[in-house]
């Protein structure tokens, strides 16, 4: 899903918020019955390169990032609500950063929250999300800050194809661990958009763009900038392997196309989503 991950309260890294969604992540239904989800998402980058401030790309920290997040979603409606739906979900990261003199693993901050949606068209869905991510995270990986992830969301579908993905903020507290200087960490700002075509067969590819833009963040003693402004823009492409209505597998490979004060995007995206 994304973040700064704290790494020992000394090296971060990171990757573009909800950068692991794929297609139909959006494609909602009301007036339905309560079910559950579980959605296990991976992700693998490479972080061999890097942009530095004037967006140049160069050597990067040569960092093998792996995460996992394991995601549970209740969906339920309301009687006198007809018409929209509700989600309650739970996120749990598992987190390994290695590079030179650095290994890092564990479970990560966990994420929780509520998402709201309606259908304008039969065709379409319309909806808000909110999460908080929880500081409480092993020792080696935790932010050590909470934050709130917020973002409106859409789905759009067509007999030939879909599009869909979300807008929204990250918005970071300040960094307390009792070891290192306290920081208040930057805000950051994303979208994510995923078109697919419809094959009439279980494969149905589809193209990835994600942005991010990071603001810069600040030691509170008044020492100056802990991190300056950036910003990451990939495009990807991928499959989803529909399996059944109930399961279905999705891939993904993106790639950094602009950067500002980041690691480069490097990554493969594997998704396994069980509707029970």
């Amino acid at each position: 899903m994304s973040a700064w991950l704290g790494l020992a309260g000394q090296a971060n890294a990171e990757d573009i918020t909800f950068a692991v969604i794929g297609p139909h992540e959006y494609d909602l239904p009301v007036d339905f019955k309560p079910f559950n989800a579980l959605v296990q998402y991976g992700e693998y980058n490479s972080g061999s390169r890097a942009y530095d401030d004037r967006g140049k790309r160069q050597q990067g920290p040569d960092t093998d990032l792996m995460v996992g997040l394991t995601k549970y979603v209740h969906f339920w409606t309301f009687d006198k609500l007809p018409g929209v739906g509700f989600a309650y979900e739970y996120i749990q990261p598992e987190v390994r950063l290695t590079g030179p003199g650095l290994k890092a693993s564990g479970f990560g901050d966990p994420l929780t929250g509520f998402a709201v949606w309606m259908k304008p068209s039969r065709n379409s869905t319309l909806g808000v999300q909110s999460f908080v991510s929880v500081p409480i995270g092993a020792h080696e990986v935790t932010n050590d800050f909470w934050a709130s992830y917020t973002s409106a969301f859409f789905d759009i579908e067509h007999p030939l194809g879909s599009i869909g993905g979300n807008v929204g903020a990250i918005f970071r507290g300040n960094r307390h661990n009792g070891r290192d200087p306290d920081i208040d960490k930057g805000n950051s700002y994303h979208a994510n958009i995923r078109a697919s075509l419809k094959t009439k067969t279980p494969l149905e590819p589809f193209l990835s763009f994600d942005w991010q833009k990071n603001d810069a963040s600040r030691y509170r003693d008044g020492a100056g900038l802990a991190s300056l402004p950036g910003h990451d823009v990939a495009l990807g492409a991928g499959t989803v392997l529909t399996l059944s209505k109930k399961v279905a597998i999705t891939a993904r490979y993106s790639r950094s196309i602009d950067g500002r004060n980041v690691t480069a995007t490097n990554a493969a995206y594997l998704k396994f989503a069980l509707i029970f």
